[in-house]
């Protein structure tokens, strides 16, 4: 799956799938200051993430159903992705600690 294609999906859910096919299977999660990969149980620090797209997703109804999706890959291989609130609701991850993963230039935000 080429990453610019995330726009044309209407939901984070369908995105989500599309990804997990391309190989983006792993679901991160910050906490205590490090990003966490659920599936695998594996702690990362920042510098050993990058978030190589994004892609926001708008709630029909309610604007706390605003969502970003961040796709990342690790320096060990691990790919997957990592969602966040956008908008009026409180961010479900850690802002400080997202500021510090590194973004592709390459892909930018979408």
């Amino acid at each position: 799956m080429n990453l610019q294609d995330l726009r044309k999906f209407d939901t984070v859910v369908e995105a989500q799938a599309a990804l997990r096919e391309s190989g983006y299977a792993e679901e991160f999660d910050t906490k205590e200051g490090k990003v966490y990969a659920l599936s695998s149980q594996k702690e990362y620090q920042p510098e050993e993430l990058k978030i190589v797209a994004d892609a926001r997703f708008e709630g029909m109804s309610n604007p706390s159903d605003n969502m970003v999706l961040y796709v990342i890959e690790a320096k060990d291989g691990v790919k997957g992705t990592m969602l966040d609130n956008m908008g009026g609701s409180e961010s479900a991850q850690d802002p400080e600690l997202l500021k510090k993963i590194p973004m592709d230039k390459n892909e930018g935000s979408k």
